[in-house]
């Protein structure tokens, strides 16, 4: 298992998101009456410095491309963007040398984990929220 990021385990997910959670009532039943609360603008919190992680697989293939150095040429994917695949040295080895900055950089909606493959180690990117095949 790689040092900085963890291994393959199809069945296993990171902590419930936002989008693995959502049921499109927010949380609430469909019973249940939207309770309005006086907020004034002194509420609204500072998010000029808030860095969000890309949402869709093509901002995830920028990220990688501008942050990592890591080209189209390292990468597959999945034919519904489930997952990105990275294949290929040094592209592979980078990545897993800096998997906290990796992590952080594509977080909440992506997480990656290594897969050890017959004479090769591939970094998967996975989507967040979604049931892969066996779970």
């Amino acid at each position: 298992m790689a040092a900085n990021l963890p291994s393959l385990e199809w069945r296993t997910s990171p902590a419930p998101t936002a989008l693995a959670g959502d049921r499109g009532g927010h949380g609430r039943g469909e019973d249940e009456e939207f309770e309005e609360t006086g907020s004034g603008i002194d509420d609204v919190p500072d998010v000029e410095e808030v860095l969000s992680g890309p949402d869709t697989g093509h901002d995830l293939v920028t990220v990688l491309d501008e942050r990592f150095g890591v080209t189209e040429d390292n990468l597959l994917a999945h034919v519904d963007w489930s997952a990105l695949i990275v294949v290929g040295e040094p592209a592979v080895s980078s990545l897993i040398d800096r998997g906290d900055e990796l992590t952080a950089a594509v977080a909440p909606r992506w997480y990656p984990v290594v897969a050890d493959r017959p004479g090769e180690r591939w970094v998967v990117l996975k989507r967040t929220g979604l049931r892969y095949h066996g779970e």
